[in-house]
């Protein structure tokens, strides 16, 4: 039972070792649509991929986005909480 549980828990660390969490994150860059999805450009040309809101109302806009970011190698997710349009 005790090998079993230490499988478990190795292969539980593995899976979620590449990936890291930040919450409480502010970017601000220019949101562009891909597809379906939306994309943010932000002003050091790093990409995030944004989920949680719809944000077709500011395609081709810079904004000031915020919300929880997860980063798993190279691909970093934000899911957004709230935005607003950068002055």
């Amino acid at each position: 039972m005790k090998k079993l549980f230490a499988t478990i828990l190795m292969v539980s660390f593995l899976l979620g070792a590449g990936t890291v969490m930040a919450e409480g994150v502010t970017l601000m860059g220019t949101v562009h649509q891909v597809e379906d999805q939306f994309v943010l450009v932000a002003d050091d040309n790093a990409q995030y991929l944004l989920e949680g809101i719809d944000l077709s109302a500011v395609v081709d806009k810079k904004v000031t986005v915020a919300g929880d970011l997860a980063e798993d190698g190279e691909n970093k997710t934000l899911t957004v909480i709230s935005y607003e349009p950068a002055e």
